[in-house]
């Protein structure tokens, strides 16, 4: 067995749940669900900026969205991410057989588990 750095580098823990068969699945129903029943946007900048690109706006906030657009967004996604911390230094490179864990941005509140309050 290697020395620890070694294992740390080489040895990441995966998590796959679904096959690549069911996640392309998923990937078609979701285009065809977006180009044929559309989402609704409440926000008048983004509904412009679609229209603009190509989707066919067809109610104040229901926007149909073609394959076509979400396929190239999808190509001008970076394939590598890292987030920073505070200070601007890089910290957590986000890719492929990396996992993080922690409260997260999306929880800016916590209940505290003995008297119920909001921290």
């Amino acid at each position: 067995m290697g020395n620890k750095e070694e294992y740390f580098l080489t040895h990441k823990p995966e998590f796959q749940y679904l096959s690549e068969e069911q996640k392309e699945k998923i990937h078609h129903a979701s285009l065809e669900l977006l180009e044929y029943t559309g989402a609704d946007f409440y926000y008048q900048e983004a509904i412009d900026l679609l229209a603009d690109a190509g989707a066919r706006v067809v109610s104040d906030k229901r926007v149909k969205i073609p394959a076509f657009l979400i396929e190239a967004a999808i190509r001008s996604c970076p394939k590598h991410l890292t987030l920073a911390n505070r200070k601007g230094e890089r910290t957590m490179p986000l890719a492929k057989h990396t996992s993080y864990y922690g409260p997260g941005s999306e929880t800016p509140f916590t209940l505290d588990v003995y008297t119920g309050e909001r921290l």
